[in-house]
């Protein structure tokens, strides 16, 4: 027996695997950074339903999408809360933000990601990198809940957040 259909909600996030070199390449990473080998390399916040439309962090900037076509496992119903319609459009309008003003990639994560996972101090690298208002997939998932008020972390900072943890956060391994 197959599941239902899930019916992603505005606000909501999904994680998807990313084909070719790329998603081979950020699986490990991921796997460096301590999250195992997933197939969960990418992550995007709803903004709208009708169409369904996404918005996500690319090397060439924020964009709003189309779903992209890969299996995508969404956060609908699967985050032990319930988000309120101000909640969902707040997440949206940010995840929008992004988008218009096409913040930029933010290599400098892995960077920090990396760092973190080799327990390399490194003084004022977090700083740096929330000064450039850049933003890799799951930290700009992560940046809209926050605007909302919504902690999926609580005590971590956005630059750590992997789509692995996003994917494992809504029940997915």
């Amino acid at each position: 027996m197959t599941a239902p259909p899930v019916h992603p909600q505005l606000g909501d996030y999904g994680c998807c695997p990313i084909g070719g070199p790329t998603g081979p390449l950020v699986s490990f990473l991921e796997w460096l950074n301590g999250d195992g080998f997933t197939r969960w390399d990418h992550a995007f916040v709803v903004t709208s339903v009708h169409p369904l439309r996404v918005v996500e962090a690319e090397p060439g900037g924020a964009r709003e999408v189309a779903v992209p076509g890969a299996p995508v496992v969404w956060s609908t119903g699967r985050l032990g809360l319930e988000l309120t319609t101000a909640q969902r459009e707040e997440i949206a309008a940010v995840a929008l933000g992004f988008a218009l003003s096409k913040t930029p990639y933010s290599w400098a994560d892995y960077l920090a990601l990396a760092l973190r996972r080799l327990h390399i101090p490194f003084p004022g690298l977090r700083s740096y990198i929330a000064s450039t208002h850049h933003e890799i997939c799951s930290a700009l998932v992560a940046a809209c809940y926050d605007a909302a008020g919504i902690h999926l972390f609580p005590g971590e900072w956005d630059g750590y957040v992997t789509p692995a943890m996003l994917a494992e956060r809504a029940g997915y391994h």
